[in-house]
């Protein structure tokens, strides 16, 4: 008796955690918590409403930051924090889910980082090593990006 009534009690906070499903307290009944949109979604939509055509993005060089070894300490760390989840511990070789990340050039990891998307224009030369959109947007981190891109260049 007393696994079913602990089940009873179990089963509606375990409902109310789903991030798949939403709650309404007046019926108890659960309803799907609708998908949310993706950027490219809401930029087709954004453009379709408007009638405005994207132009062709046009790549403008940025200086890079200067390189100093306190700054690729300090990307180490933020490197090992928050990235070899999906890369390598070593960014010259492939990680479990995303590519290896020397050599990468600022303006695609200043873009990538924060958005989780390539950036619209890539450098000349560049070419992105895989095409899946698998990696999330790290927005906390751009702060951080200077560090990170120095350690990632430290490697090339």
């Amino acid at each position: 008796m007393k696994k079913i009534f602990l089940g009873g009690l179990l089963a509606p906070l375990l409902i109310s955690c789903s991030a798949e499903q939403k709650v309404d307290y007046r019926t108890r009944t659960t309803s799907p918590v609708p998908a949310p949109t993706t950027i490219e979604a809401r930029d087709a939509a954004q453009a379709n409403a408007g009638g405005v055509k994207k132009e062709a993005a046009v790549f403008v060089a940025e200086a890079p930051p200067e390189v100093t070894p306190e700054l690729v300490a300090h990307g180490k760390l933020i490197y090992e924090a928050n990235c070899i989840s999906c890369h390598n511990k070593n960014p010259n070789e492939k990680g479990s889910i995303g590519p290896a990340q020397a050599g990468t050039p600022w303006e695609v990891v200043k873009v990538k980082v924060v958005t989780g998307r390539y950036p619209e224009a890539l450098p000349p030369g560049y070419v992105p090593q895989r095409t899946t959109k698998a990696m999330r947007a790290f927005p906390k981190l751009e702060g951080e990006l200077p560090a990170i891109w120095a350690y990632l260049k430290s490697f090339r």
